[in-house]
């Protein structure tokens, strides 16, 4: 026979503060926990050539304008868009359909990217690897030095690339061309230092000094 035990009202009323009390101090834990994400980072391409891309580049107009796609989906990618809130990843995933655009215009396929990336994929690599595919793509481009801080550090690490030849100035400015590029590779840098005039080159790249040694005048 099961005993009964009768709680008098102030009884019951302290038990039932008690629990509510003990139930706000978890949650309140719970707030405190950031939430946990899955470290995700694009592989640091710029360290050894590769062949391979990450995307490809749809037309998004007719004035140079593309909207990067994935080839392929990368597992890990996955895995860091399904650990966020749903809420943030309908919003990562809508920046990047609508907003993520990056576009090439002038005779040195100049660089603009518009509204950069979303800022829950800072700091993964993502930005280098869409600029990295995208040079590969147009064959060449360039940046003219009036660029943004994480623009100049991604066009840096692109003038270290061993995918590109380029030749970098003290203002920023840039022409990285990628070397299957089965154009004239050697007209198109003259040309981009002819447009440069007497602005103080900063940097040509090695491989550009090895494989075409009439560059070093220019130092």
């Amino acid at each position: 026979m099961r005993k009964v035990v009768r709680l008098t009202e102030s009884e019951l009323v302290n038990l039932i503060r008690r629990v509510i009390k003990e139930s706000d101090e978890q949650n309140s834990e719970l707030v405190k926990q950031p939430e946990k994400k899955i470290k995700f980072f694009f592989p640091d391409a710029n360290l050894k050539s590769s062949d391979g891309s990450f995307f490809h580049f749809l037309k998004a107009d007719d004035y140079g304008t593309y909207q990067p796609i994935f080839f392929e989906q990368p597992e890990e990618y996955s895995k860091y868009l399904n650990s966020l809130k749903p809420a943030d990843r309908d919003i990562l995933i809508d920046q990047l359909l609508n907003y993520t655009l990056i576009e090439a215009s002038g005779q040195f396929n100049k660089i603009n990217f518009r509204e950069g990336i979303p800022d829950l994929l800072q700091g993964t690599g993502f930005g280098y690897k869409i600029y990295e595919d995208f040079i590969k793509f147009k064959k060449f481009a360039s940046s003219y030095g009036a660029v943004t801080d994480d623009a100049k550090n991604i066009w840096k690490k692109i003038s270290q690339d061993p995918d590109f030849y380029s030749v970098r100035y003290k203002d920023g400015s840039i022409l990285a061309v990628y070397k299957k590029w089965d154009g004239d590779t050697v007209k198109k840098i003259k040309e981009f230092i002819s447009f440069q005039g007497e602005k103080e080159i900063d940097h040509i790249s090695d491989t550009l000094l090895s494989d075409f040694p009439e560059f070093n005048k220019y130092l």
